[in-house]
């Protein structure tokens, strides 16, 4: 069946903009329009014209112009000619492709929602030594607040796509064959593409980029990958671009364990300092590795651009010091505590690092930062009574 009844009644309700269940001349020469941008006025009008010529466009007339019989449950498509059946799915990729802008922007708004709501929730928080939570700085973010963010993304030069599962692999757009090839870990593909001067600013509906596929996926030798990455800067790869849930591709290779390429990312201008949706840094997302020599690097003075603030708290008001407190091994709590990463801090619910490490069996853990706790309490009593 080439159309549904239900089918073909949306297309006629997206072209009837005012809802009164007859499409007038405005209404449709916009929408044929749309799914045909090369047509000039005159042939739009001679289309209008044909299309309403046995009366007011209801969706009967809009039927019967197509070719269209109308059941009472069904529809009967076999009298439609070949121009009329891709009219006919032109406009049913329109409607689709409203809908999900339609679906995109209600996505936006909610998130929008989400963290502020979460930013009012956040701002009234305070750490159990009584220091104002910097949850209260949102406004303080790479790429600006939550609407900042959102409009920067749709300024952006990346360019969505949309790749169907009923699509067959021949008839694939060459950006969507590029982007899942760097999924897969084709990466000869990735680089014939780039050779060939594809536009390499393309993000799938995640809105990863091929940066973010090929950090979770790099060619195993050094060699390769450097040469895989630079290509991708020399051809323009946005470095910070954010996926659906604001991070960028250093947060998919920090995450990864991806020391090498974590490092190659910074070099090359990656934003060290940038915030997740949920407030996480780049440290924070390190953590989920567990791989010392990641945070060792994020941590160290090697790079122009470091750390600000190895105490920043994500969404649920959590340091990265909470993090590796039931994540990580004691070298890499040892690691945080060496930078300054305060013991005292609680989080969203009330709980220091220590007690989520107790919470969930880390003994060695638990012990190493309450002997960081107790040091911390003995220097601020020493310098309290120092200024009596």
């Amino acid at each position: 069946m080439i159309i549904t009844r239900a089918q073909l009644a949306e297309i006629f309700t997206k072209l009837d903009k005012d809802g009164n269940n007859v499409i007038d001349e405005a209404e449709f020469c916009d929408g044929y329009h749309r799914v045909n941008p090369e047509a000039d006025k005159a042939a739009i009008s001679a289309k209008w014209a044909a299309v309403s010529k046995s009366g007011p466009v209801t969706i009967d007339v809009l039927a019967q112009y197509w070719g269209i019989k109308l059941g009472t449950d069904d529809v009967d498509t076999d009298e439609m000619s070949d121009e009329k059946i891709v009219e006919v799915m032109a406009l049913r990729g329109l409607v689709i492709s409203i809908e999900e802008e339609r679906k995109k922007r209600d996505e936006e708004a909610e998130a929008v929602k989400a963290a502020e709501a979460m930013l009012a929730r956040a701002s009234l928080g305070r750490s159990a030594g009584g220091r104002a939570s910097r949850r209260n700085s949102r406004e303080l973010m790479p790429g600006g607040g939550v609407r900042e963010r959102e409009q920067t993304r749709r300024e952006s030069k990346v360019v969505q796509l949309r790749a169907s599962s009923n699509v067959l692999q021949s008839e694939q757009s060459a950006e969507v064959s590029f982007l899942q090839a760097a999924d897969v870990g084709e990466h000869d593909a990735v680089l014939k593409y780039i050779a060939a001067k594809g536009n390499v600013n393309v993000c799938d509906d995640r809105q990863e980029t091929v940066l973010h596929k090929v950090c979770r996926i790099p060619p195993q030798e050094p060699s390769r990958w450097r040469e895989l990455f630079s290509a991708l800067k020399a051809a323009g790869l946005e470095m910070d671009y954010m996926d659906k849930r604001g991070k960028t591709a250093l947060f998919t290779a920090a995450e990864y364990g991806r020391k090498d390429v974590v490092n190659w990312l910074i070099t090359n201008g990656a934003d060290i300092n940038w915030l997740s949706n949920e407030w996480q840094t780049v440290l924070h997302q390190a953590l989920v590795s567990n791989k010392a020599d990641v945070v060792k690097l994020l941590l160290s003075d090697q790079h122009k651009h470091k750390i600000e603030d190895v105490n920043a708290l994500d969404a649920q008001g959590r340091t990265a010091l909470h993090i590796a407190s039931f994540k990580a091994d004691p070298e890499i709590i040892q690691l945080l505590l060496d930078a300054k990463a305060d013991p005292s801090i609680a989080d969203g619910n009330k709980y220091t690092a220590e007690r989520l490490a107790e919470r969930t069996g880390r003994r060695n853990s638990a012990s190493l930062l309450h002997q960081a706790a107790m040091r911390q309490a003995a220097a601020a009593h020493i310098a309290s009574e120092a200024h009596k």
